[in-house]
């Protein structure tokens, strides 16, 4: 990638996430690198081929290793939660805008689908994994882990949505990691709880807030 065309990245996803995506023209842009229109459009005809550009970047980012080799502890689970949380953070306006993206661009919104599926996959492995080396009980008529790795996904993906509309409304505000551990907690054997607590210990307990 050219060095011009990744500043023109840089900047369209500095100005969206600062003014939003629709407020945001391709002029204003150029302006603030202090290029011509035409100059920013040979590269980025508009401002879809930009989100595009901005989304595979992203989806470069999040291409995280689910499943390393050798022994995986409870905090390697927590160390790709705060990844795709400081990712939330950096691409903040795209994740304000999933729903206005999904219905507006059916190429886009099927990448992110096809990525987001691996994900699940991926993560069902690590799960199958902490349930062989005992951190994690069984699935059974009380535990469905699918449930279970929607529901992470949803934390992780909307959680900005629900901090901006449950602002004010609660007296405590844990963060995303605790509640991320509050949903693990009841799937853990007592080996896995005792590890989630060595977890805690050396936790930074703030996630990036973007």
């Amino acid at each position: 990638m050219s060095k011009r065309r990744q500043e023109i990245i840089d900047r369209a996803l500095k100005l969206f996430n600062e003014k939003g995506f629709h407020d945001v023209s391709i002029k204003q842009i150029a302006d603030s690198l202090s290029i011509s229109p035409g100059n920013l459009t040979y590269y980025f005809t508009k401002k879809t081929d930009l989100l595009r550009a901005i989304q595979h970047q992203l989806i470069q980012e999040t291409s995280i290793d689910i499943m390393p080799s050798g022994y995986i502890t409870l905090y390697h689970f927590e160390e790709i939660f705060k990844s795709y949380s400081q990712i939330q953070a950096k691409y903040h306006f795209y994740y304000n805008n999933l729903q206005y993206i999904f219905k507006t661009f059916p190429e886009i919104t099927k990448s992110y689908r096809i990525i987001t599926r691996k994900r699940f996959r991926d993560a069902k492995l690590l799960i199958n994994y902490y349930i062989k080396t005992g951190r994690l009980n069984p699935e059974n008529e009380k535990i469905n882990y699918a449930y279970f790795i929607r529901t992470i996904w949803m934390i992780s993906v909307f959680w900005k949505t629900y901090s901006l509309m449950t602002a004010d409304t609660f007296r405590d505000s844990p963060s995303q990691l605790d509640i991320l551990w509050s949903n693990a907690i009841p799937l853990m054997t007592e080996k896995g709880y005792h590890e989630y607590i060595e977890v805690i210990k050396f936790s930074v307990p703030e996630v990036v807030k973007s």
